[in-house]
């Protein structure tokens, strides 16, 4: 059985000042989005992006943006897999 990934974000220092700052970690994103029953590819058209992209974000190749991590959240809920604080669903 795969270990899931409870923790939506991540810490790593900033390129220029050197400070920590959190990101929503990619890894939780793609379980969500598993676990919701969207394919990628589905999620880049309704996006209108790439799904190299998505998969960047995913990957943590790429930041996320305010617009995917907004769509993930909306998505979680229509799937009726509403995300608590916590990272439980609920």
């Amino acid at each position: 059985m795969e270990k899931l990934i409870t923790e939506k974000f991540r810490t790593e220092p900033c390129k220029c000042c050197g400070q920590d700052r959190q990101l929503v970690n990619g890894a939780w994103l793609r379980e969500k989005r598993l676990h919701a029953g969207y394919k990628l590819r589905e999620v880049a058209r309704r996006l209108k992006i790439t799904p190299s992209y998505i998969c960047d974000v995913e990957l943590d190749r790429r930041l996320c943006t305010d617009a995917i991590r907004a769509f993930y959240e909306k998505m979680f809920t229509l799937a009726g897999t509403a995300i608590a604080s916590d990272g439980e669903t609920v």
